[in-house]
């Protein structure tokens, strides 16, 4: 179980996650406007492997004491932050294979 500390730090972890797939989205929203590739698929996967791994571990560090608010809430930023990602490369493969 983590200490105060590593609670406090929660947030600012799961936040720089957020911004990676943010920005991640970004460049893939970009190539499919563009119609140029995408970011390279280590990049991109190993961002939302770290990121659920990041989620995994900010729950299993709150062991049986509830999740705290702010944790909480980044962890839906989060969530939404690699649902986003997802969307972005549903669209991108879907103006990939239709001719423009």
């Amino acid at each position: 179980m983590g200490t105060i500390t590593q609670f406090a730090k929660r947030p600012t972890d799961l936040s720089r996650q957020v911004a990676e797939l943010n920005r991640i989205d970004t460049a893939i929203l970009s190539a499919a406007k563009t119609g140029t590739p995408l970011p390279s698929p280590a990049v991109i996967f190993g961002a939302l492997s770290d990121a659920s791994l990041a989620s995994a571990e900010a729950l299993e560090s709150c062991g049986t004491t509830p999740v705290q608010v702010n944790v909480r809430t980044s962890l839906l930023g989060l969530q939404c932050a690699m649902t986003d990602v997802e969307t972005s490369l549903r669209l991108y493969t879907t103006l990939a294979v239709t001719p423009r």
